[in-house]
């Protein structure tokens, strides 16, 4: 009871260590982490990554898809470099007249001993799987047919195992859209809201900022997905190829190798193993079939979100064309509104200003007359002086004779003296005065 314990415990911890979803979410967390602590600072890488919860989203379901890729790569690692060398360790040389089917149980024991090293290969299993289909029959019969049902099991496993990356590669851009979607609404509230509020210009700027905002989410979904397909191409073709080796070295080593022992032939062992391959054959059209149900449903399913990531964008076109119509015919009103007033307002304004021009008009006549009279004023003032200046030109002039005058009489009062000086002389000399007057004197002079 113990060491089934033990070997479910190693069962469940393989399992975990071999599922997508613990993987993607480490490296979204180391991611996240990452550009928290600054070791990835890039804007753009902070603008399409962590700026949105749709963003966190996907970029979280693309580290999955990106997980389950990388572990089937390392599942691809466990195939040998030399398939040749594992096939011929295992087969051996072939005798020149083939080998009995008795031999196939030796082969079975040398594969068990390259069980450490290509356990988990497909090749090994591959030929274990044919080795014990020889070693039951017995005989060689319906051996190419269990070839071709392991080859076929192998492709529809492989084709199995990436059906999450599938579903992850067609579910990112619809998350996308919806992230998108999400934020085209909220601009339109956005909107709506502040229009009453801002300008026309100031509302659509802040629309179109969270639009730009909303479309990163379509952009980043659309760049995860190109990115997931063109890995999981690289992935399917290497395993593609994979396989295809495996079934042609197998196929060379087996088919033809081994004859039938005479007396195995029994018509019981023929008819059961006719029935065995009609059983097989059956299996295999229902694999096939249940194949093909499940890539119809796939391709419906993608049909289906085509449909109704078209439907939503349109109704988004169409509400968002009635919410800028709304906006449009409001803003018109408002604006035809803001113009009445700018009329009124500019009329008041120059009514205002004609009466204050007219009275500053009275204001300038009356100026205009004051300064006429002191104008009138100063020119009486201006010849006044004038006058006052011929006056004083003319006292001058009267002074100037008055002086001219004084002289004169100084000078005739001189010749008067020396006159009578002489008169005193000749009466003294003749006895006999003169007398002269001031009029003869002036005359004389």
């Amino acid at each position: 009871m113990l060491k089934t314990k033990q070997r479910s415990d190693g069962h469940l911890s393989r399992t975990v260590l071999h599922w997508p979803v613990m993987w993607g979410g480490l490296f979204t967390l180391t991611f996240y982490v990452m550009i928290r602590k600054g070791f990835i600072d890039n804007p753009w890488i902070t603008r399409y990554f962590a700026s949105h919860p749709v963003e966190y989203i996907a970029t979280t379901m693309f580290f999955v898809g990106l997980a389950a890729l990388w572990l089937k790569g390392r599942q691809l690692k466990h195939e040998p470099e030399e398939p040749e060398e594992l096939v011929d360790a295992v087969a051996g040389e072939c005798p020149e007249e083939g080998e009995s089917v008795r031999e196939v149980s030796t082969m079975l024991e040398r594969l068990d001993q390259q069980v450490e090293e290509h356990g988990k290969s497909v090749l090994f299993h591959r030929l274990g799987e044919a080795l014990r289909f020889l070693d039951r029959t017995r005989s060689v019969d319906g051996l190419e047919e269990q070839l071709r049902s392991l080859s076929d099991a192998d492709e529809a496993r492989a084709h199995e195992s990436y059906a999450l990356v599938r579903m992850l590669i067609s579910t990112i851009p619809i998350l996308g859209f919806l992230g998108t979607v999400v934020g085209i609404t909220r601009a339109v509230a956005q909107l709506a809201q502040v229009v009453g509020e801002l300008s026309f210009e100031e509302a659509i700027n802040s629309v179109v900022s969270g639009l730009s905002v909303a479309f990163d989410t379509t952009a980043l979904a659309l760049g995860l997905s190109i990115v997931l397909i063109f890995a999981m191409f690289y992935m399917t073709r290497k395993e593609r190829l994979c396989l295809a080796q495996v079934e042609a070295l197998v196929a060379d080593a087996l088919i033809g190798r081994f004859r039938t022992d005479d007396d195995r032939e029994d018509p019981a062992i023929a008819a059961v193993q006719r029935m065995a391959g009609e059983v097989v054959q059956k299996t295999e059209d229902l694999v096939r079939r249940q194949a093909e149900l499940w890539q119809l449903s796939l391709e419906e399913s993608q049909q289906r979100w085509g449909t109704m990531a078209v439907t939503s964008a349109q109704q988004l076109e169409k509400g968002l064309t009635a919410a800028l119509q709304n906006s449009l015919a409001a803003h018109a009103t408002q604006v035809q509104k803001a113009e009445v007033d700018a009329e009124q307002r500019v009329g008041r304004y120059w009514q205002e200003m004609l009466t204050m021009l007219d009275q500053s008009t009275q204001s300038l006549n009356a100026q205009y007359e004051e300064l006429r009279r002191q104008g009138e004023v100063m020119q009486k003032a201006v010849d006044a002086t004038g006058r006052i200046i011929q006056l004083e030109d003319a006292l001058n002039h009267n002074l100037s004779s008055l002086r001219q005058a004084n002289h004169l009489d100084e000078t005739v009062n001189s010749l008067a003296a020396a006159i009578h000086l002489l008169n005193a002389k000749l009466v003294d000399a003749h006895a006999q005065p003169i007398e002269l007057s001031k009029e003869s004197a002036g005359r004389a002079a």
